[in-house]
């Protein structure tokens, strides 16, 4: 029982300040004996797009509202390109087929065939390709 109680206090610790005294958590590793294999290492360790969007997430978060956010794939905010979101948006909201194939439908894995042929025709015409 008195495992358990210091086990629970290391993580309780952890969680509610982000740190384990250095003794503590050496003391906690003998007691418990933990060894991982290299993929579990792997598994359980970081990652280096976990750290991206932590930072990413923290940047937005913590910035004021005249944030530009362009990190991680983050779209850009175009006035223009938002009016013709809201306008398409408004007219799918209206439209009960519309609302539920952009909700609940999803594409195939190669994607939209209509999009795809809208694009591929889209670059043919801009480019002459054939």
């Amino acid at each position: 029982m008195l495992f358990v109680k210091f086990v629970v206090q290391i993580k309780l610790k952890q969680v509610l300040f982000g740190f384990v005294f250095p003794s503590e958590s050496k003391t906690l590793q003998s007691v418990m004996n933990l060894s991982f294999s290299n993929i579990g290492q792997r598994l359980g360790g970081g990652s280096g797009i976990g750290d991206l969007m932590d930072d990413l997430g923290n940047a937005l978060a913590n910035a004021g509202p005249n944030m530009k956010m362009l990190g991680g794939g983050q779209p850009a905010q175009v006035p223009e390109v938002n009016a013709i979101w809201q306008k398409r948006l408004a007219e799918i909201a209206t439209d009960d087929t519309a609302t539920r194939k952009m909700l609940t439908t999803y594409d195939p894995p190669k994607g939209n065939p209509e999009f795809i042929q809208a694009i591929a025709d889209m670059l043919r015409e801009t480019f002459g390709w054939k």
